[in-house]
């Protein structure tokens, strides 16, 4: 009997001191901001709470592995919080949970905003990361808003929140993104994985821009889901290729996007712009639209995608469910003058067949000459090659086949 207690005694110190070691974890992971709350408490509870979330971030431990790193959980009680200690670090590590108790129920919503008088980013990552190349793994945002105070800082920013090196699990859930001078988010340097549910941008000042990923190279997925931009600068989207992306091929998804300037706030452009490499080859880039609804009463903008003139070769396009207003064309290359680098093939399938200057599907060979699928006569509208051929859907006998026969601008086609 004795030695029954002896062992009991054991295995209870031995339960007893695994508790504490977990609560020791969990208590030098997770942090707290509330609105009635200091930047001098821990942060380890509600009771004692950080007032910013700067303060927040700039408390929880270093990962052993990227010294300038942080890691843990931050719980964002309701209100809005300013924060002038910025940029805050953003680089990794980090899950960011706003409008919550801490104990996942869904509170009042969360306002992370960006103090008067600043023109820095909100939340970025440190010079000492970037000089590291460190990588931005398992970042998680859920329930946030985002507010550049655009009235306050017109000297803008470069990036309200900017991810540098993304790696993997990097998820963005109900997120806003609101009175950003510059662009709202800027995804920079290599953002392998990263992925946006239900992410809006605007705001009563409207926003520089949406989405800027920048000097992407190599093995990039990236994923819009169910996305609303509003009044969101001259080219909302906009994806840039490094002139040294010569490794694995890129995948960006946008599905059921939906975006409107129709305020006097911005003017767009084109809704997605893509500028290939530019230098010659480079990596292979996958566009992917699938649900898309543009709307834009005040733009000058000829088409809702674009994909611009340069060297490196144009990207695949796969387009489907585009539907537009005041944008004539729902998809322009300015690459058809070009000789490109390898074969491509683009398929377009406008849902608003009055696109009469839209096309599906292209395929344009390595000489430059392809096959375009429309409505209309491509006279004066479609260029291309000596070469092409344009199919007319709403043709007519000899007026459904056109061939290119001069030239390269949008003249020279002739009805066979």
């Amino acid at each position: 009997m004795k030695h029954i207690l002896q062992l009991l005694v054991i295995a209870l110190c031995a339960v007893s001191l695994r508790a504490q070691t977990l609560t020791g974890l969990q208590d030098a992971t997770v942090r707290y901001v509330s609105s009635t709350g200091s930047d001098a408490n821990a942060g380890s509870t509600w009771q004692a709470a950080k007032a910013t979330v700067a303060a927040a971030i700039g408390s929880l431990p270093q990962t052993p592995w990227y010294p300038n790193s942080r890691y843990g959980t931050i719980y964002v009680g309701p209100g809005t919080f300013i924060e002038t200690a910025t940029p805050i670090e953003f680089s990794g590590q980090i899950h960011l949970v706003c409008a919550s108790s801490g104990d996942g129920s869904s509170g009042q919503g969360s306002v992370i905003k960006l103090g008067s008088g600043r023109n820095t980013s909100l939340l970025s990552y440190t010079a000492a990361f970037a000089a590291a190349n460190g990588y931005a793994h398992f970042l998680q945002v859920d329930n946030c808003t985002f507010d550049g105070n655009s009235q306050s800082n017109p000297a803008g920013s470069a990036g309200l929140v900017r991810v540098y090196n993304g790696g993997f699990g990097n998820t963005f859930r109900n997120v806003t993104f609101q009175n950003a001078t510059g662009f709202a988010l800027d995804i920079e340097n290599q953002a392998v994985n990263f992925s946006c549910y239900t992410c809006s941008f605007g705001g009563i000042y409207g926003n520089g821009g949406a989405v800027y990923v920048n000097d992407l190279a190599g093995g990039n997925v990236v994923l819009f889901v169910d996305t609303q931009i509003d009044n969101s600068g001259a080219s909302p989207i906009v994806i840039n290729q490094a002139s040294s992306d010569t490794g694995s091929s890129n995948q960006f998804t946008f599905i059921n996007l939906k975006t409107e300037a129709s305020l006097g706030l911005a003017t767009h452009q084109h809704v997605i712009t893509f500028s290939p490499r530019p230098t010659p080859y480079g990596n292979p880039v996958n566009i992917t639209v699938n649900g898309l609804t543009s709307v834009d009463t005040i733009g000058t903008g000829d088409a809702v995608l674009y994909e611009a003139n340069q060297p490196g070769a144009g990207a695949n396009w796969m387009v489907s469910s585009v539907s537009s207003v005041n944008y004539p064309k729902a998809f322009r290359s300015d690459k058809t003058g070009q000789v490109s680098v390898g074969s491509y093939i683009r398929t377009l399938s406008a849902s608003d067949t009055s696109l009469a200057y839209s096309y599906a599907p292209e395929m344009e060979f390595s000489g430059g000459a392809g096959v375009l699928v429309g409505h209309g006569s491509p006279q004066g509208i479609v260029s291309g090659k000596v070469g092409t051929l344009y199919l007319r859907l709403d043709g007519s006998p000899g007026a459904t086949l056109y061939v290119k026969e001069s030239g390269t601008s949008t003249t020279g086609w002739a009805a066979k």
